[in-house]
């Protein structure tokens, strides 16, 4: 009879181990280049913040790092000269780039692994800052993000790293170019994770942590950042539940109706010479409308300012709360316009702003039937719902809006309402961009 054999022991190698428990950060090397990718994405949103309110002062005379933008303009002629110089600069200078320079890398292919180029990212970036600066309907994320992630992906390739880690680095440092320049650590840290990455485990959170707090730190001490908002403290009531339960769908329904209007509007940009008739003409429109609805100029921040913080007149009144409601949907008309005219731009802002218009109308109109929570309340889950949809990152949303209004308070009814708009999305089967 044979001795029975010992039973060999199997070690699964360090690669092969599951992916959430692969260490974070496994060397010196690693936690140098994370460190080095934060302070990118700082000075990503260190030069957005800096070339904006640089414009605006020089254009406006408004004071250094003031609230004040293009919608504050009291004269109406001044808003719409405003918009038509930023059509016919803005058209000239992305018809240069584009004839001139290198072909434009996005965010998420140079996460895929395309190189950006240098020189044609950084002016790309400027000009959506100048743009944005002088009233046009566009984001102003995207430019903070392409600068981080340029100058996190030439760290990358100047410290050897292979492929994967290189990946999340790169994804990191373009999140927290975002997390930068609105003030949002935890926001940006988990717009990495879940948009860019699409993985959730200790080698893409926690360098996104870690990322976006550095870029936070960073940006401050180079220029002073602040929450784009200052809304109300609110309070959940039963009420605000209902409501949330009930008016998830519709956000949704409007979130899809923006995608398909920035999707068509895409797919006729104006190449060539075309684009500088086709961009100032867009402009000038949007400033046309601007002389009578200055909220729906620039990124968003002057309509959500206004959704967060309406007077009493307007949410005691049917037919104001309605008009709240009509500026939502004209700022999405104007956004879908900008970008069709070749514009280069983010919709985040856009869509929290046209969130928070729709949420402070519907809001506001239940209030007349059940009182229990502020107008504000509303406006905050319907941007939170509105941007879920659009952006197709509930995580995303519920996170960053919290964030950026300070209310992390309304995170359970928050969570209610993105799960309608989400469903609805989900069940007419759009891809997320």
């Amino acid at each position: 009879m044979n001795p029975p054999q010992p039973v060999p022991v199997v070690r699964t190698p360090p690669d092969r181990a599951p992916r959430w428990l692969r260490p974070a950060l496994p060397d010196a090397r690693g936690a140098c280049a994370v460190v080095l990718v934060g302070v990118a994405g700082g000075i990503g949103g260190a030069i957005a913040f800096t070339v904006l309110h640089a414009v605006q002062l020089a254009v406006f005379g408004f004071a250094w790092q003031t609230p004040l933008e293009a919608a504050d303009l009291t004269a109406r002629w001044a808003r719409f000269g405003t918009l038509v110089a930023a059509g016919v600069v803005a058209s000239f200078a992305w018809w240069a780039v584009r004839r001139r320079g290198s072909a434009l890398v996005s965010v998420e292919a140079a996460v895929a692994g395309e190189r950006m180029p240098f020189v044609s990212t950084l002016v790309n970036a400027v000009i959506q800052i100048v743009a944005v600066a002088l009233g046009a309907s566009i984001g102003k994320e995207v430019a903070p993000r392409e600068i981080g992630g340029l100058l996190s992906q030439t760290i990358t390739r100047g410290l050897g790293l292979n492929a994967r880690r290189t990946r999340t680095l790169v994804a990191c440092g373009a999140a927290a170019g975002l997390a930068a320049i609105y003030h949002a650590p935890l926001g940006g840290a988990v717009f990495a994770v879940e948009v860019l990455i699409g993985e959730i485990a200790l080698g893409t959170v926690v360098p996104a942590l870690a990322a976006s707090a550095i870029a936070t730190l960073v940006a401050q001490v180079l220029v002073h950042t602040a929450h784009p908002f200052a809304v109300p403290q609110s309070s959940v009531s039963p009420a605000l539940i209902v409501w949330s339960i009930v008016a998830g769908p519709v956000f949704g329904v409007g979130g899809l109706g923006f995608l398909w209007l920035t999707k068509r509007a895409r797919t006729v940009t104006p190449n060539g010479r075309r684009l500088l008739l086709v961009m100032p003409a867009t402009f000038a429109a949007v400033g046309a409308v601007g002389m009578i609805a200055p909220q729906i100029l620039g990124n968003g921040i002057a309509l959500g300012e206004y959704s967060f913080h309406l007077p009493s007149s307007v949410t005691t009144s049917v037919v104001a709360l309605l008009g709240v409601g009509a500026l939502g949907v004209v700022k999405g008309l104007a956004t879908s316009a900008s970008l069709g005219s070749g514009a280069v731009g983010g919709t985040l802002m856009p869509s929290i702003a046209m969130g928070a218009a729709l949420g402070a109308c519907l809001g506001g109109l239940w209030t007349l039937l059940w009182p229990g929570s502020a107008v504000a309340a509303y406006a905050v889950l319907g941007a939170t719902a509105f941007l879920a949809t659009t952006s197709g990152a509930p995580l995303t949303a519920v996170v960053l809006v919290a964030e950026l209004t300070g209310q992390p308070a309304l995170v359970v009814p928050a969570v209610l309402v993105v799960a309608g708009a989400i469903v609805v999305r989900r069940r007419l089967d759009l891809p997320r961009r």
